[in-house]
């Protein structure tokens, strides 16, 4: 391994925000080797380029509404929850009556 130092490094705390990671999971990858760090004086320190390289932002996954599957669960869920508190409620108004 080059032990040349790049010129750019930044500690952990630094490193994890550029990362959007929490530290637990930034020394991880270090030990796993996910991401290249050098260690001087006790701490370790991160090159901000090579951070930045493999940092590549995701666009958030587009918000599909629920289908009438899941909106029918979590009503029936939800009237559970009533009864349960001794609410009276009605039957959904899909359902059939005996």
């Amino acid at each position: 391994m080059n032990d040349e130092l790049p010129d750019d490094l930044v500690d952990s705390k630094e490193a994890a925000k550029i990362l959007r990671l929490a530290l637990p999971v930034l020394h991880r990858w270090r030990a796993r080797g996910k991401v290249r760090g050098w260690r001087r004086g006790g701490r370790w320190y991160y090159s901000r380029a090579e951070l930045l390289r493999m940092f590549v932002p995701s666009a958030p996954a587009p918000s599909l509404p629920p289908t009438r599957g899941e909106l029918e669960r979590r009503a029936e869920a939800a009237c559970a929850r009533l009864r349960a508190r001794g609410w009276k409620v009605p039957p959904p108004s899909g359902a059939s009556h005996p």
